[in-house]
C-alpha cells in the first residue's frame, strides 16, 4: 500500500513540476538552473574535500563558483 502512495506522490509531484517548467519564463528557468548546478557543484567539491581529493574538489567547487557568478 506504501508503494501506491509514494507512486502517486511521484506521479502528483512530476504534474506539478511540469506545469511549473511550462508556464515559467526562460529567464527564470535558466537562473534557476545556473544556481542549482552551481550549488550542487559546491556541495559534490566540499565533499571531495573531506575525503582530501583535491586535484577533483577544487576544480568542482570553483567551477561552481563561477556558474553561479557568470550571468
Amino acid at each position: 500500500m506504501a508503494y501506491i502512495f509514494a507512486g502517486a506522490f511521484v506521479l502528483v509531484a512530476f504534474v506539478v513540476l511540469g506545469r511549473a517548467f511550462v508556464t515559467t519564463s526562460p529567464r527564470a528557468l535558466v537562473r534557476f538552473l545556473r544556481y542549482f548546478v552551481g550549488i550542487f557543484l559546491i556541495i559534490v567539491g566540499g565533499i571531495l574535500l573531506l575525503a582530501e581529493r583535491w586535484g577533483l574538489a577544487l576544480p568542482a567547487i570553483l567551477a561552481g563558483i563561477s556558474a553561479i557568478s557568470v550571468g
